[in-house]
């Protein structure tokens, strides 16, 4: 299943940077322009990025950074706009 890394900004309810985690056989520039994302980043560097993502939220109160696995990108848009109960966090 695909894993995807991405800020969240809650005040604004939106997703101002995505990433897709790709193996050495996908095409990931296909992959990115196809669910319009940020970017692509290799399963090896996905822990690196993720802490760089964590740090640049960590100044920003409304932004949060996460990795979840989803079929596709818009699973995690119609997750997070159902709202914190229906993604189980509350």
């Amino acid at each position: 299943m695909p894993r995807y890394l991405f800020v969240y900004d809650e005040k604004d309810k939106s997703f101002p940077e995505r990433y897709r985690v790709v193996r050495p056989s996908e095409d990931a520039e296909a992959l990115r322009d196809a669910e319009g994302l940020t970017g692509t980043v290799p399963e090896a560097d996905t822990a690196d990025l993720l802490d760089k993502l964590l740090e640049r939220c960590a100044a920003e109160a409304s932004k949060r950074a996460e990795v979840v696995d989803a079929v596709d990108w818009k699973i995690v848009e119609v997750s997070f706009a159902a709202g914190p109960r229906r993604r189980g966090l509350e």
